[in-house]
């Protein structure tokens, strides 16, 4: 057996973070008495994903992240509803703080596995040791897991906002094989679903990286090529455990 140690990134790997995202905001909004219409929602997205994009970049800090994404949220919700004197009111005494801290309670209990995710895990977990690797917030992250039910398969968890590096800098990737005892590179795989984050940042530690995601068959522009592709996590297992062909159907057998 190749590897025997494998590190999974978190969002959209395992969990499916569009589905927990929308919930938990609508959630929040409405505790805060506040509208929750989809267009507040898209344009959340609008204000987060740049921002992830800079924190990867290493150009702002998680802290700044959360505190930029709640302001411009705030000011998106203010500006679409000028006519509404009582929802400006309402948003000029609510506490950034107090919001964000609501939406990271929510996000955590809104979990969603993707599919194929939670029987992969638990029949790999027999043969490797495994650790979680995200550039999502540590608090929230680990109690996701935890209430997954899927956190004694896990060595633990390594989050950027608590090393301060994020994918796909190598120093988060040797900060967490010096979690898992730094075993040989070669025994090794990084498991993810972002070429610019998850595999280029394996490539730069010298590790060998799998890319999951439903487009993983497509040719990638990237000087960098995954070691491996597949578009559902239950394909990694006759990877990692060779015995364990995939059926004729193309899924587990497990």
């Amino acid at each position: 057996m190749k590897y025997q140690w494998l590190i999974f990134d978190a969002d959209h790997t395992l969990f499916d973070f569009d589905r927990s995202e929308k919930a938990a905001l609508e959630d929040t909004l409405r505790a805060f008495g506040l509208p929750a219409d989809e267009s507040i929602h898209r344009a959340y997205q609008g204000i987060n994903k740049p921002l992830w994009k800079q924190l990867e970049k290493g150009q702002i800090t998680a802290a700044e992240l959360k505190q930029r994404r709640t302001q411009a949220l705030f000011e998106h919700i203010s500006s679409q509803r000028l006519q509404e004197s009582d929802v400006t009111v309402q948003l000029a005494s609510i506490s950034h703080q107090a919001f964000l801290d609501q939406y990271l309670k929510n996000l955590a209990e809104r979990v969603y596995l993707l599919p194929t995710v939670a029987h992969t895990l638990k029949a790999l977990a027999g043969h490797c040791r495994m650790l979680i690797l995200t550039n999502g917030i540590h608090a929230m992250q680990h109690q996701r897991l935890r209430n997954s039910g899927l956190a004694d398969l896990f060595e633990g968890l390594v989050s950027s906002d608590k090393v301060g590096i994020a994918k796909p800098d190598k120093r988060i990737f040797q900060f967490a094989l010096s979690q898992l005892g730094n075993p040989p590179r070669e025994q090794v795989l990084m498991v993810g679903d972002k070429l610019d984050t998850d595999i280029l940042g394996a490539h730069r530690a010298g590790l060998d990286s799998c890319w999951v995601h439903p487009a993983a068959s497509m040719p990638t522009p990237q000087g960098f090529q995954p070691t491996h592709r597949i578009t559902r996590l239950d394909q990694l297992l006759p990877i990692v455990l060779p015995w364990e062909p995939l059926n004729e159907s193309g899924e587990s057998r497990l």
